[in-house]
Formats: structure tokens, C-alpha cells, sequence
């Protein structure tokens, strides 16, 4: 009974240091996903529609999203900043490539949303 209680409490523990240490690696092969859809026409009009003034109604997580993208933006081009980080593999073009798509979602850059449809049209 003991041992198990153990064996439960190390689970709980290491969860929580999942938690605490954000690993770049990690955050590299999540930047990989999102920039593999990059060129779909609903990743497109997505990233667009954040850059687009909020409905008094839109749902909470929506402004959420909204908010995080100039952090997102920053930490983005501060990790491509960093030459210890860009040596390995192609973090550097993963996250160049990312910031790309980040910048679609910040107000005032890339084209609107029609425009994009226009293009994925054609």
C-alpha cells in the first residue's frame, strides 16, 4: 500500500516539472506542425481573421489568442536572435517560417482576409 502511495506521489511530481521547464526542442517540433499547414487556405484565413477587430461577443479564447500573438511575435524573433539556438537543424527556418504565419496575425500586416481567399481561389 505504501509503495503505491509512493508510486503515485513520483507521477504527480513529475507532471508538475513538465510544467516548469519549457524545453526549446519541444516548442521547435510544435512550430514544425503549425508551419507544415502553413500554406492551406484555412491556416491562411485563420491567422488573418486574428489580425481583424474582435466582435464584442467573440468567445474568450478567441481573445486570447489574440493577445498572446505580439508576446508570441516577440519571443519568436528573440529565439531567432539567439546563434546558440540556431545552429541545430532548421529551427532557424522552422521559426523564421512560423514568424512568417505570426505576422499575418498581427493588425495591420499581410493581406485581408478576402484577399487571401482570392488567393487560395486561384
Amino acid at each position: 500500500q505504501e509503495e503505491e502511495q509512493e508510486e503515485e506521489e513520483k507521477k504527480e511530481d513529475a507532471g508538475r516539472d513538465i510544467d516548469r521547464q519549457p524545453r526549446l526542442e519541444l516548442a521547435v517540433m510544435v512550430a514544425e506542425c503549425i508551419v507544415a499547414v502553413r500554406d492551406t487556405p484555412a491556416a491562411s484565413v485563420q491567422m488573418r481573421l486574428l489580425s481583424e477587430d474582435l466582435p464584442d461577443k467573440a468567445p474568450a479564447e478567441h481573445r486570447e489568442l489574440v493577445e498572446m500573438m505580439p508576446k508570441l511575435h516577440d519571443r519568436t524573433q528573440d529565439l531567432l536572435r539567439k546563434e546558440t539556438l540556431v545552429q541545430g537543424g532548421n529551427t532557424k527556418e522552422t521559426l523564421s517560417n512560423l514568424l512568417e504565419m505570426i505576422k499575418l496575425a498581427l493588425p495591420g500586416r499581410g493581406p485581408s482576409v478576402t484577399e487571401v481567399d482570392a488567393l487560395s481561389a486561384s
